[in-house]
């Protein structure tokens, strides 16, 4: 389960802002991009291990899309940044390193090196760009913690079996953790002056899990009750109970309602389902 994971490495995100480029730039930044050890060209959004990283082009739509399948696919987390103008369909670049089943770290030293070359570029075209932060929750995860916050035990005592799981409580399973809004927080805040200054907008950032997209975001109430006094542990428990909410009521909603009374807005867009529950094991063969 997801609830303590640090998916965003703290001061992380900042990197990738750079060597983007669409429409009308779209040749000469691919080939800049090629020219760059380490970087792979696609077209569909892949999951890589190790020190390589892809870039993608291709629309949010598309993106998002193929999210949804790497959630039920991969056996590791992944992060992206997507870029977008209002006129172009977008940069998708793989910032992630040392990803686990459980979590996808940056490297601060790639990301700051490449925020110059971004800049650059952004100032060539003339055009505000957007910057949306994604990363996946996957399936394998979910299998693979089945005791972690009393999952098993729930599914037991609701439904007799320890090993079915339910459409809804995958879901309550794989929304955006308290990690993910700690470390959007310290990006929010890291960046948003430089950002602003180069006409880079920051949007809220989205999960990827196995049957839909999650976008959060949360209040400036949020932020001075728990965040500007780092209280941590107290964003823990609080998504600690909301999933237990959920889990009690069979409900997704029960557990947003619970983040929303705190300042936290989870939004979700279910672009799947399954016909029966899925079987929970310890493990994918």
């Amino acid at each position: 389960m997801p609830i303590t994971r640090r998916t965003l490495l703290q001061g992380g995100l900042a990197a990738l802002i750079a060597t983007t480029g669409c429409g009308p730039m779209m040749e000469r930044t691919l080939r800049l991009f090629v020219e760059k050890p380490g970087f792979l060209i696609t077209d569909h959004l892949i999951v890589r291990e190790g020190y390589t990283h892809a870039v993608t082009y291709t629309s949010r739509k598309k993106g998002e899309s193929e999210l949804v399948e790497l959630a039920n696919d991969s056996k590791i987390e992944e992060s992206w940044l997507f870029f977008e103008t209002e006129e172009e369909q977008g940069t998708w670049i793989d910032v992630g390193s040392y990803q686990t089943p459980y979590v996808s770290r940056h490297i601060p030293e790639f990301l700051t090196k490449e925020i110059k070359y971004m800049q650059s570029v952004r100032k060539r075209r003339h055009k505000p760009m957007t910057i949306t932060p994604y990363h996946i929750h996957t399936l394998y995860s979910v299998c693979n913690q089945k005791n972690k916050y009393g999952l098993g035990q729930y599914l037991k005592q609701l439904f007799g079996k320890e090993n079915e799981l339910p459409q809804v409580m995958l879901e309550i399973s794989t929304m955006p953790s308290d990690g993910d809004i700690i470390n959007y927080a310290v990006l929010e805040d890291s960046f948003k002056g430089m950002l602003t200054h180069s006409k880079m907008h920051l949007r809220s950032p989205k999960v990827g899990a196995p049957t839909g997209v999650f976008e959060y975001n949360f209040t400036d109430k949020f932020k001075r009750s728990y965040l500007h006094g780092n209280n941590y542990s107290g964003v823990e428990n609080l998504f600690i109970a909301a999933v237990q909410e959920g889990f009690q009521k069979q409900d997704l909603n029960a557990s947003l309602e619970v983040l929303r009374s705190a300042g936290i807005d989870i939004t979700f867009n279910r672009v799947k389902t399954f016909d029966k529950p899925l079987l929970l094991t310890e493990s994918f063969k």
